[in-house]
């Protein structure tokens, strides 16, 4: 239970509690610790016959990663496993650019006793904060891609193996990523102790309109990150900033983001939280998330959606609502469903890419895993017993839906199935809205 019962969290829900009153953190409270999600997680390196085998691999056009990292006075035992933990990956086409801002001369130091071409160290001529620091780093990258990697933090021994062969195999399907993104955890400030780690959904585009749970780790096309670059008015968001954007970018160009953007399962990136850490102590960059609202509402601005953005009262966590409802402002939405309750617990009125029903028995007081349950978000089908249709779209989805049943004689699950299929394939979204709540006895 150690990822449940820690000084982090402690924080977190004393801050919680601050911002939204004792009842609502004390719900809070009651969900961590009865629901304790993940609790039981240990990250459990490879094993070195799985690590032996990454290595032998030859590459025929290998991809090169340059790993960014900006550094401001970083503790040496930080930077040592950063370090450490570059060199020991088991795919080898790697550089590290080290961007030094500091006062004092510790990292330089720390840096001159490495023996490894690699790692290229470069001493900034001002600390102008973390976006500025990096944009100075940016045209120094030589790889095809560009990695984010914090100063404080590590990735696994692994991480860009499973980044490559995620390239190589879009590579094979005729798709080159703009930006892949990998699984998380959070480590102790020893870095020795794993906890919560963030299992992520693939590429999702509204429910990353909620949050950024891109994060760590991202790597970029090295042509689209240079041309986009980091924007010093978003400092504290600024990954949030420039992900959104690379998506305005993506489907600027015509691109769908959900086949543009790759998701690279399992942990390859530790956060680690100490007490100036955001992972560990959310007050300690409270302006990040008025960043990450204005990056959001910039966002909104360029597809040209009317909308307003709210705090949640997760910090970090948006709420977009779209004037005179979504289908008003998204022709790319052709039908929404919601929160159906039963008994005080969600009904499953909404599907995943496996069709499993999503949050099915979860309270209804409850966020879920990482907030998911109260965040809106794209899902695979919904329920036509709880679905409401984009008027523009009525006859489309009425012809499909005959269509389907008469060549098929199909029962109703796999209709919806299918028509949901349908939809989605012809570039429409199915938008799941946890404030639309209805109760089973309404109906």
């Amino acid at each position: 239970m150690s990822g449940v019962f820690n000084r982090s969290n402690l924080k977190k829900t004393i801050y919680y509690l601050k911002r939204n009153g004792i009842r609502a953190a004390l719900a809070a409270i009651r969900e961590r610790t009865q629901a304790a999600y993940m609790a039981d997680y240990r990250y459990q390196e490879p094993e070195e016959e799985e690590l032996n085998r990454q290595r032998s691999r030859l590459w025929e056009n290998p991809v090169v990663f340059s790993i960014l990292v900006p550094a401001f006075e970083t503790p040496r035992v930080f930077l040592e496993q950063l370090a450490a933990s570059l060199q020991a990956q088991t795919y080898p086409h790697w550089e590290l650019l080290i961007g030094d801002a500091s006062e004092s001369d510790g990292v330089r130091q720390t840096v001159a006793l490495w023996k490894d071409e690699r790692i290229r160290y470069f001493p900034l001529t001002q600390n102008g904060g973390i976006s500025e620091n990096s944009n100075q780093l940016l045209p120094k990258a030589e790889g095809d891609y560009v990695g984010l990697l914090d100063h404080d933090d590590f990735l696994t021994s692994d991480a860009l193996f499973h980044m490559a062969m995620a390239i190589e195999r879009g590579r094979q399907e005729k798709r080159e990523y703009g930006f892949l993104y990998s699984d998380e955890d959070k480590c102790d400030e020893a870095g020795k102790a794993f906890y919560e780690p963030h299992l992520k959904t693939d590429f999702n585009l509204d429910l990353f309109l909620t949050n950024n749970y891109v994060c760590h780790f991202l790597v970029m096309k090295r042509e689209l990150i240079q041309e986009l670059g980091f924007r010093k008015a978003y400092d504290g968001a600024q990954d949030y900033d420039l992900g959104l954007r690379a998506v305005a970018r993506l489907m600027k160009e015509g691109k769908k983001a959900e086949e543009a953007v790759c998701h690279v399962s399992g942990v390859l990136y530790h956060w680690r939280c100490h007490a100036s850490s955001t992972a560990a102590n959310p007050e300690s960059k409270a302006y990040a998330y008025e960043a990450g609202k204005r990056a959001l509402e910039d966002f909104l601005r360029q597809q040209g959606w009317q909308a307003k953005v709210s705090h949640m009262r997760h910090v970090g966590f948006y709420r977009v609502d779209y004037e005179g409802g979504i289908f008003a402002q998204r022709p790319d939405v052709a039908a929404m469903g919601g929160k159906v309750i039963s008994r005080g617990r969600i009904m499953a009125t909404a599907f995943d890419p496996n069709n499993e029903p999503l949050y099915e028995g979860l309270p209804a007081s409850y966020s879920g895993y990482m907030q998911r349950a109260v965040l809106t978000q794209d899902v695979s089908c919904l329920d036509m017993d709880y679905w409401k249709i984009n008027p523009k779209y009525e006859k489309l989805i009425e012809t499909f839906s005959e269509e389907i049943a008469s060549k098929e004689g199909e029962d109703r699950l796999v209709l919806q199935k299918k028509l949901c299929e349908k939809l989605i394939s012809l570039g429409y979204r199915l938008y799941w809205d946890p404030e639309w709540i209805r109760r089973k006895e309404e109906r």
